[in-house]
Formats: C-alpha cells, sequence, structure tokens
C-alpha cells in the first residue's frame, strides 16, 4: 500500500505539467473540460491542435522529400514500379508527422487519464485515434506539397515563398499560445456552443473525440474518413508523381540582348555563387538563416515599442545602478543568442554534394571557396545583428564606449559561429546525400553548432560574471569581446592551414 501511495505521488508530479502551467499558474484544457462532462470537445480540440501541429512540423519537408530527392532520376530509370518509389517516400512523410503529432497527442491522453481515471480500453482507442488521425495528417501534408509541387514546376524560384508563408505560420503559433489560456476561459464560458460548432464544421474531429472517450462507432466513422482521404491523397499523388517528379524547372527560354558584362573578382563571384545556392533552398534558409529574420523583427520591435522598453527597464531597474551596469553584458547576450540560430557555415560544404567537382574543377583556391562560404554567414548575420545592435543600445540608453563593446562582442561572436561551423563540416562532410534535409537536420556538425553555441554563450556569461568580481563590469565585457576574438582568429588560422587541406582532399 506505501508502495502503492509512493507511486500514486510520482505520477501526479509528473502530471503537473499537463496539468497546470508552471508561469500562470493556469490549469490545462483537461483539467477544465473532462472532469465537467467535456471529454469528447476535450479529444476534439486536441485532434485540431495535433492535425495542426503534426502538419506544419512536416509540410516544409515534404515537397523536398517526395519530388526533389537526388536519387528519383536514378530510381525511376530502374525496372522499380513509380508507386513504390512513392509509398517508401511517404513512409518517411508519415513517420515525420506521426512523430510532430505525438508531441501534442500523446500529453493530451496523458493529461485525461490523469483527470478521469486509468482505464485500458479508452486508451486502447485513444491510440488507434492517433494511428488515423496520422492518416489525416500525412494526407493533408502530401496535399499541400502536391499543391507546392504544382506551383513551383511553374515557377522559377518558391523558396522566398516558402519561407514567407512559415515565418507567418510560426508568427501565429506564438500568438496562439501566447492567448492560449484567454482562448480556453472562452472556450470553458461557451463549452456547448463550441461544442455545436465543432460539430458542424469540424464533423470528423468530433467523431474523432467521441471515439477517443470510449465509443466505437464515432471511431467506426472517423476511421471512415481518414481512410478515404488517404486514399483518395494516394490515387492523386500515383497519377501526377511522374510528371512532377521528371518535370524540368528553370529551363524557360530567353530572348538574348547584347550588353556589357562587368568582371569581377573570383571572391566576388564564389560569393554570388554561395548567396544563390543558400536563397534558392528554403530549407536551408528555414534550418539555417532564422536568425537572420528574428534579428531583423528584433530591430524592427525595438524601434516600433521604444516607449514601452524604456518605461519597462525604468520600472523594473528602479534604484538598481549595479544592474544598470551589465545592460550591455546583457544586450549582447540577447544578440549573439538570437545570432546563433544562424548556422549556415555547418552544413555549406556538405551542401555541395556531388556538385563538389565543379569548384574543384576550376582554377580556384580552396581558401577563396571557404572564405566564401565564411563570407556568405558573417554578411547574412553581422548585418541585421548590428542594426538590432545599434536600435538595442540607442533604446536602452547606452553609452558611446558601452555600445562599442557590445557590438564588438557581437560581432566577434558572429565571426567565431562561422569559422567554428565550417571547421566542423570539414571535419564531417557528407557528400553523398540524395536529399538536402539529412545535411541540414541529421548532421553532426549542426547539431554541435546549434546547442554548442548556445553552451559557449552560457559558459561566457557565467566567466563574465566571475570576472565581475574582480574588474569592472567595462573591463570584465572588455575580455570577453578579446577572448571571443582570439577564438575566431585561431579558428581562422586552422582553416587557412589545415581546413584548405581538407576541402582539397574532398571528393578525391
Amino acid at each position: 500500500m506505501m508502495l502503492k501511495a509512493l507511486f500514486r505521488k510520482q505520477m501526479m508530479e509528473f502530471g503537473v505539467r499537463f496539468l497546470r502551467d508552471r508561469r500562470t499558474g493556469a490549469q490545462s484544457m483537461a483539467v477544465q473540460l473532462v472532469p465537467a462532462g467535456y471529454g469528447q470537445l476535450y479529444f476534439a480540440m486536441m485532434a485540431l491542435i495535433a492535425l495542426a501541429f503534426g502538419v506544419f512540423g512536416s509540410v516544409f519537408n515534404t515537397y523536398a522529400g517526395l519530388y526533389q530527392a537526388k536519387d528519383n532520376d536514378l530510381l525511376l530509370s530502374m525496372p522499380i514500379p513509380p508507386s513504390r518509389i512513392l509509398l517508401a517516400r511517404l513512409t518517411s512523410v508519415a513517420l515525420l508527422g506521426l512523430l510532430y503529432q505525438s508531441l501534442v497527442w500523446i500529453p493530451a491522453i496523458l493529461a485525461y487519464h490523469l483527470n478521469a481515471g486509468f482505464s485500458p480500453v479508452p486508451l486502447i482507442l485513444q491510440l488507434t485515434v492517433g494511428l488515423f488521425l496520422a492518416m489525416a495528417v500525412t494526407a493533408l501534408t502530401c496535399l499541400l506539397g502536391w499543391i507546392v509541387a504544382l506551383i513551383s514546376a511553374r515557377l522559377k524560384n518558391k523558396s522566398f515563398i516558402t519561407v514567407l508563408l512559415f515565418l507567418i505560420f510560426f508568427a501565429g503559433y506564438y500568438v496562439l499560445y501566447g492567448n492560449a489560456y484567454r482562448i480556453l476561459a472562452a472556450i470553458l464560458a461557451n463549452a456547448d456552443a463550441v461544442g455545436d460548432g465543432v460539430r458542424s464544421w469540424a464533423y470528423p474531429f468530433w467523431q474523432a473525440g467521441g471515439g477517443a472517450v470510449g465509443h466505437p462507432l464515432p471511431l467506426l466513422i472517423f476511421a471512415v474518413i481518414a481512410s478515404l482521404c488517404a486514399a483518395l491523397t494516394w490515387i492523386l499523388l500515383e497519377r501526377s508523381f511522374i510528371r512532377i517528379a521528371t518535370t524540368s524547372r528553370g529551363t524557360a527560354k530567353k530572348v538574348y540582348r547584347e550588353k556589357a558584362v562587368r568582371q569581377g573578382s573570383v571572391r566576388s563571384a564564389l560569393f554570388r555563387k554561395e548567396l544563390k545556392r543558400f536563397t534558392s533552398s528554403a530549407a536551408y534558409m528555414l534550418n539555417c538563416g532564422l536568425g537572420t529574420a528574428f534579428l531583423t523583427a528584433l530591430a524592427v520591435a525595438l524601434l516600433i515599442f521604444a516607449g514601452q522598453v524604456r518605461e519597462g527597464m525604468d520600472l523594473l531597474l528602479d534604484g538598481e545602478d549595479t544592474v544598470r551596469q551589465f545592460l550591455p553584458h546583457i544586450a549582447a547576450f540577447a544578440l549573439c543568442l538570437t545570432a546563433a540560430m544562424n548556422d549556415i557555415t555547418a552544413p555549406s560544404v556538405s551542401m555541395e554534394g556531388k556538385t563538389l567537382w565543379i569548384v574543384r574543377s576550376c582554377p580556384v583556391r580552396p581558401w577563396d571557396a571557404l572564405a566564401a562560404k565564411l563570407q556568405l554567414h558573417v554578411v547574412l548575420t553581422l548585418i541585421p545583428q548590428l542594426a538590432a545592435g545599434i536600435v538595442c543600445c540607442v533604446v536602452l540608453g547606452l553609452s558611446l564606449p558601452a555600445s562599442l563593446l557590445t557590438l564588438t562582442v557581437c560581432a566577434a561572436f558572429t565571426v567565431l559561429t562561422a569559422s567554428a561551423g565550417l571547421c566542423l563540416n570539414l571535419l564531417s562532410p557528407n557528400l553523398s546525400w540524395t536529399n538536402e534535409t539529412v545535411p541540414l537536420k541529421n548532421s553532426i556538425p549542426v547539431f554541435v553548432m546549434l546547442f554548442g553555441s548556445w553552451g559557449f554563450l552560457a559558459v561566457m556569461a557565467a566567466g563574465v560574471y566571475a570576472l565581475s568580481l574582480l574588474l569592472s563590469p567595462a573591463l570584465s565585457l572588455a575580455a570577453a569581446a578579446v577572448l571571443v576574438a582570439l577564438f575566431a582568429v585561431l579558428l581562422l588560422i586552422w582553416l587557412r592551414k589545415k581546413g584548405t587541406a581538407l576541402y582539397e582532399g574532398l571528393g578525391g
């Protein structure tokens, strides 16, 4: 009995994260709806959220995974039925969608049982609903990918449109998340009306909610609807797969017009090549260049809400002159943390893939090719970082020396991360990929840079704080700038000597 009580206590402690928001103390949807008898509405809404999360998490990789895989031409030239190739591609899409969907659906199930009590039959039905929900996620994801494929067959470059849509979805998600408990309060105040609305406008998900609370007939109805959606999507994709996958893009005829061409340097040509490679891939920009968008948004937000930021800082730091001395440190850390979201150089060598021989066959020094990759990262990161930094220093009212120190730390950190990412990619390249999401998502350099940059910033912040106990805040920040710059110089020296040798030996 004692062990049972201890186990129940531990499970309650574990489950509290699904039942209450730790920041606000507000209760979750399960705590409010399930005990009040609105279990079907609860699961219907969670099914909608899980569908949105699953589609949002995988839709931007579906087009590349289905239609732009580098081995499509090779596989289609073999005696392999196209339907088999398509099915293999769909498997990875379905698994990715299921992964993202489970991040919502599994906690929803746990929260339900923590409020309604555990019962094995509803649990089995809820997991079954989750499987059919995954079919709906896959169907909708593939349908959106099919639409993107049709559009891209007529456009030369769709990357910026894809990135813009992602940023809009991303902003919408955070707006929705920030108002989640206000929305929940409105739902609770009008639960019956919301239930009628879901039943009318989202009928399949209402049936999914009924199946999740233990009713077999609604589960059967939802299963039939999800299966029909998946079957229709399969028919649509199978009929158009070969045509879309083999469509040549970017070969529109142009009328020749004679014009003077200005000769450029090798470095500028290589930089334009790297920039074109980056901007032609939505996956590259989304996975490795979000820091640029966030730094730009930060600069704009600081300009718009400058008055509110000053009032908030004055209220927060009223009489705290000691803390005010560390405003340059806080600004530098925040700007570097945002810039760390950019890891453009980390997959830059791998992204060349089997086309590496093109650069290698040109009369180009290896260092020029590597310098172009570094230049791309620095330009796309440092310009918006300095813009955000200048606005931040003005809004916070920092002195000129403090502002210069803050911007120096930012510049040194950007050069450091650019050099570190390139070093890691030269040490662990992947030139044999068939899908560009592999070097962008599933590579050691990208993983190490993403988390390693944050870890480095944490260590740097702790070191600066320790130095401030011995030196003045200004000197401690200056010491940090010197140390980061020294690391960056050492990595650049390594790239110039060892890195060029590694790059020259690739593909040999």
